[in-house]
Formats: structure tokens, sequence, C-alpha cells
């Protein structure tokens, strides 16, 4: 006996999956026996298992709950028929049993062969023919067979009965299983024991893989690399959802695309990647035009990256396109790197009017702290800051009027960005490789340069260091 799941809303409606299984898992995760990609259902979100003749739904702790024909239950028979609620999805139950094909057609035999009925409504018992099935027939013959055989052995002699016995037990002695025996019988007892064991165990192994076996389960992923998602948005567990390939909230093998609506300020992403072992794996394209790219991040999630979006690529008062593309898997049909990237938001601040008297003192300002960036640690950071002021000083003037430290401070923000970055990791590394070996003062001193570094109590790299600085107090 199996049953069968149709998915009657949300992203697989009209999809049907068949079962043959002791239990079942659904849920958001590909460990699921069926996965499907809705933000409101948990990793695992329920599961049906088999309890004698009858299959049982039991919600798994979800967070958004799971519903029986629009009722909320933690476990509950389901009968044929029944609806299931989880999310935004709506799935039937169906019962499907080998014996409806049988029943039918029985059903149709016993309607031919009934006799027709009388003229006050009924059917005439006693006009009714005896009718034996071919089963009843085999049995009477088998039965008519044993009482001759047994007749012929009552009437031969004592000792022809007894030879034919000794003739049968000498056949069973030359049989196959008649010398394992005599093999078994000549073992000591310790032996036979350990021998007995061993058989129990394949025997419940045996049982076991055919009790959990039957028709293979359909695990279906579906693809949303053609989806558009909004940043921002929660999984049913309340965690901001991950997108991409593997163990992933939303399955989007090669891209995972983003839309936002831009009036004229200036935009800036926030997000996280994980899994990209890479460099220029995963591509950051804004309406189709590459901006940059994701960086390396292993087994963890990254540190929260700002990425502030080129207003030349951004179209003003209108829809916008962000999508993180997977290179690898782009290329390949049958690429299966795995990879994920989690939106926070995509927020959009107000320029300031343009302003040259003010962009030129940000500019030298930012000029002298990078003459003396050496002195202290975090003049390179605040340097970068000043930069980013002239730029939006001067960001909403003519291209023809600008002055020309708009560009400089454009490329200067650019190099000191990576500059950090790689200044960063390095001693983020040096921190690593001193807890490995349990110089905690060291590593209490790299995580004080890094806050010194990143004076920004707000910026991640600055509130990262300082959580680990805090331990070593």
């Amino acid at each position: 006996m199996g049953f069968r799941l149709e998915i009657l809303d949300g992203a697989d409606k009209g999809k049907s999956y068949a079962f043959d299984r002791a239990e079942i898992t659904v849920g958001r995760i590909a460990e699921n026996d069926l996965v499907l990609a809705d933000p409101g259902l948990s990793r695992k979100h329920l599961s049906i298992r088999k309890e004698k003749n009858a299959y049982l739904l039991k919600d798994l702790g979800s967070s958004n709950g799971t519903r029986l024909n629009g009722k909320s239950i933690l476990e509950k028979v389901l009968r044929s028929g029944d609806l299931i609620g989880t999310g935004n999805v709506k799935i039937r139950f169906q019962i499907v049993t080998a014996k409806e094909g049988r029943e039918q057609k029985d059903n149709k035999r016993k309607k031919s062969t009934s006799a027709p009925p009388n003229q006050s409504g009924g059917r005439d018992k006693a006009a009714k023919p005896i009718i034996r099935s071919a089963a009843l027939r085999k049995t009477e013959k088998a039965r008519g067979r044993r009482q001759e055989s047994s007749a012929r052995a009552a009437a031969q002699p004592e000792g022809a009965r007894q030879g034919q016995k000794g003739d049968a037990e000498a056949n069973l002695q030359a049989s196959p299983i008649g010398k394992v025996t005599r093999w078994f019988k000549s073992r000591n007892p310790r032996t036979r024991g350990i021998l007995v064991a061993l058989f129990l165990l394949l025997l419940l192994l045996g049982m076991w893989a055919a009790f959990s076996g039957g028709q293979k389960i359909i695990r279906k992923v579906v693809d949303h690399s053609n989806d558009i998602f909004v940043a921002g948005q929660r999984d049913g567990d309340g965690l901001l959802t991950r997108y991409g390939n593997g163990q992933t909230t939303i399955h989007c093998r090669h891209q995972a695309v983003f839309r936002f609506r831009y009036r004229d300020g200036r935009a800036t992403v926030v997000f996280q990647v994980a899994e990209v072992d890479k460099k220029q794996e995963v591509a950051i394209l804004l309406n189709q035009m590459n901006i940059g790219f994701a960086p390396i991040a292993f087994s963890q999630w990254s540190e929260k990256v700002y990425l502030d979006l080129d207003r030349k690529q951004l179209v003003e008062n209108a829809e916008n396109e962000l999508a993180f593309v997977n290179t690898l898997n782009a290329k390949d049909p049958k690429g299966n790197e795995h990879w994920a990237v989690r939106v926070d938001r995509i927020v959009e601040s107000p320029l300031p009017k343009p302003d040259r008297v003010a962009a030129k003192q940000a500019f030298a300002i930012a000029r002298n702290l990078l003459e003396i960036q050496n002195v202290a640690a975090g003049n390179a950071y605040k340097a970068l800051k000043f930069f980013k002021k002239t730029r939006d000083y001067l960001e909403l003037e003519s291209a023809e009027t600008r002055l020309d430290i708009y560009q400089e401070s454009i490329e200067m923000i650019e190099r000191l960005e990576i500059r950090l970055e790689k200044a960063y990791r390095n001693l983020l590394f040096d921190a690593e490789q001193a807890k490995k070996f349990s110089q905690h003062a060291k590593a209490k001193e790299i995580y004080r340069q890094i806050k010194l570094t990143f004076p920004n109590p707000q910026d991640p790299r600055h509130v990262y260091a300082r959580r680990w600085y805090d331990r070593y107090r």
C-alpha cells in the first residue's frame, strides 16, 4: 500500500508525487523526501508515517504549523482525500492500494454472474445457480488427492512404509540442507551460538530493508533560478532566506535575482555568501552589467558586505534587478557547484545637494589622512569615509561640470576598499593562527588592531573583532 501527494497550491502546483515507504518527511532542505521551495515551510516541516494500516501526519515543530482540512494539528491520522496545509502550499493526500484494481474486477464478475431480479424487485434465491470459484475447485481437487494418497499408504504393508521412510531420510541426508545440518552439528556450542546470532542479524537486516524499501522515493528539487525575489525575505524559522545550490532555503542553481525600486539616492546592498571557494565564482550583476564579485567564503558565512551600487547602472524611478550569478554552474549545464547567498537589505539613502566647497574640503581631509595613514591604524579607513563624502557632494552635478576630484575620489574609494579588505583578511588569519596555538595574548592584540583599523563601531569587521577581544578580558 502506498500514497500520493498532489500539490494544489504553491510553486509546484499541479505536480503529483507517489511514495511507497514506511515514513517520509516534507520540508525546504534537500534532506527531506519531498522538497518544496516555499518560504513558509521549515527545514523539516512534517512527516507522514505508516502505522499498521493507517498513515499518521505529524508536525515536526515547524514555525508556521501544519493544518489538516483547515485545522491546526500536531499529530493526526490521515484519510484519503485529506487536505494538508503548510505555509503557502496545499497538498491533497490520496491512498493508493494494489487491491483497488482487483476489487473492481471482482465486482464486475459478480454483477455478470448474479441472477436477474424477479418481478417483485428482489432476487430469487431459489433460482440462483450454485457457482464455484476457481480457487474453491482447486481446493477440492487437492483435498481429494490427499485422501487418495492416505488410503494407498494405509493399504501398504508396514515394512514397505518403513522402507519408504528410510529412503526419504537417506535422500535428506544427501541433500545440501542435510550436509549443512551435519556440518553445523559438528561445531562446538560456542561456534554454533555465534552462527545463530549472525543468521538472526542478517534476517533482521533483510526484514528492515524490505520494510523500509518499496519503490524508490521521488526527490524533487525545483530550480528557482528564473524567479525574482525581494531582499530581506525570511523563512519559516524567522531566518534570512538562503538562495543557491546545496543546503539552502530556496534552490537557485545558477543565479538568485532580486528586484528593487530605485529613486535617485545612494543605493547599498547588504549581503553575505557561503561555500564560495574560488575567485570570481559568484558575479554580481546590476541590470545585467557586472559590477563586481562576491568575496571568498568557505563553509561559514562571510561577514556582512556593504556594496554601494553604481548609479550609472541604475534606472531612476523604476524597477532595477540585482543578480548573484554562480559562473561555474551557469557555464556548465550539469554544473553542481555549491554556493549560497542571503541578502539582508537594499537600502537607499538620499544624496546631499551639490556642494563644491564641501567636496573640496572633504577631499583635502582625505588626502591628508592618506599622507599620515601609518601614524594611526584607522587613518586609511577615515580617508575612505571622506573620499565617499567628496563623491556624494558632486554626485548630482552634471557630468560636464563636475570637478576632477570626483573621478579621483571614485578611484581612491575602490583602491582603499581593496587594501582595507586585504589587511582585514591578513589580520584575521594571524588571529586564527594565534588561537590555534593557544597564544591568547597575541590573538587579543591582533583583535585590538582590527578594531583600531576599522574604528566605526557599526562596521561588521569592528563588531567581529570586538566580540573576540572581549572574550580575552
